[in-house]
């Protein structure tokens, strides 16, 4: 796939590939992710897949990949320490003990609720917790507007119970700091 022809003739489709998969505050990064594509492809064609043709689901599979992947770079880049006591760490991107113990417990705790919901709602929490909103939860999943924001607001409801079940009830007193989001 080295050639410039076979570039510019699959630009078309992964561009549109992109577009489809990518969540719209992450649209003005569509060209970005393009390039990561066609970097991939290059890459498949030398390693597995020679002179056969890409099929379209391979295109948008490698496209949505591609999106998950800046989605999770931009979650890892939000995610910082929090708190006066560990400013000097913070600095350097490094948590203090307690931070990491405490996040480790969060996270465990948030991971058991929301292995916990049912599916659908499972699918469409994680979405909105992932950054998404509602509308870019619905489109991504292909449901309506309205199944998905049911499915988000009750699955919070269901994973706020079960967090506080767990002592990591958001505020002060509920042991984890912040809490949830």
């Amino acid at each position: 796939m080295g050639s410039d022809e076979e570039i510019e003739r699959l630009r078309g489709p992964v561009l549109a590939a992109v577009r489809r998969a990518c969540p719209l505050r992450l649209r003005g990064l569509a060209e970005d992710m393009v390039q990561d594509v066609l970097l991939r492809l290059v890459e498949a064609r030398r390693k597995e897949w020679g002179s056969r043709p890409f099929p379209p689901s391979y295109l948008y599979r490698a496209a949505y990949n591609a999106v998950v992947d800046e989605m999770r770079r931009r979650r890892h880049d939000r995610e910082r320490p929090a708190g006066e006591e560990d400013l000097d760490q913070r600095a350097h991107g490094k948590p203090s003990p307690d931070r990491e113990a405490e996040g480790r417990e969060i996270g465990a705790g948030l991971r058991g609720c929301l292995e916990g919901l049912v599916p659908p709602r499972r699918q469409a929490v994680t979405l909105f917790l992932d950054g998404l909103s509602v509308a870019e939860a619905a489109a991504s999943l292909g449901w309506t507007f309205k199944r998905t924001s049911h499915l988000v607001y009750r699955g919070l409801a269901d994973l706020r119970v079960c967090l506080a079940s767990k002592g990591l009830a958001p505020g002060p007193s509920g042991g984890a700091g912040e809490g949830p989001r």
